[in-house]
């Protein structure tokens, strides 16, 4: 009798333990995730996630034509005015309608973009090939909106400064 006693109380035992880790588990396993109104991990959904930093360089790494500077569309005089950033080595180089230029640029989180230590060639150019006020724009420059085909760089306050369409050259 003694045996079967210890038998039964084992086997108690057990679909106790099977119980209680069964009730357990899918409490456990909602612990590490937040979850929405839907029920879904509002992470595993692109929508719902920020970009990262090297998600957002990526939307912006290419060429691009300029076709507007502190709002004013580009004139048939002004030359090609180009703009080619290189996400990964964090650089920037391209056109201003008549001289090359390059330098710095870096870009962060929620579409933070700076332009920094740009350097362009002197050549003799006609008025009116370069856009007014174009390098101080690329200075004031402090994030960017990407909506295709359209890229829309701002200052501070989010007034946009340049406006580019993708290049289709590359």
């Amino acid at each position: 009798m003694a045996n079967s006693l210890k038998t039964a109380t084992r086997v108690s035992s057990s679909r106790f333990v099977l119980v209680a880790i069964s009730l357990a588990v899918p409490l456990l396993a909602g612990c590490g995730a937040q979850t929405s109104e839907q029920g879904a991990d509002p992470r595993s959904n692109p929508v719902n996630r920020a970009a990262t930093a090297t998600e957002e360089a990526q939307m912006i790494h290419g060429s691009w034509r300029v076709t507007a500077v502190n709002g004013s569309p580009l004139k048939k005089s002004t030359g090609s005015v180009t703009l080619n950033i290189d996400a990964k080595k964090q650089r920037v180089s391209g056109h201003d309608g008549c001289n090359n230029f390059m330098g710095a640029i870096a870009i962060g989180e929620k579409h933070q973009l700076s332009f920094t230590d740009v350097a362009a060639t002197k050549k003799g150019c006609p008025p009116g090939t370069t856009p007014d006020g174009f390098y101080s724009a690329l200075a004031s420059i402090a994030r960017f909106q990407y909506q295709t085909p359209e890229l829309e760089l701002m200052d501070a306050e989010g007034s946009v400064i340049l406006t580019a369409k993708r290049d289709a050259k590359g």
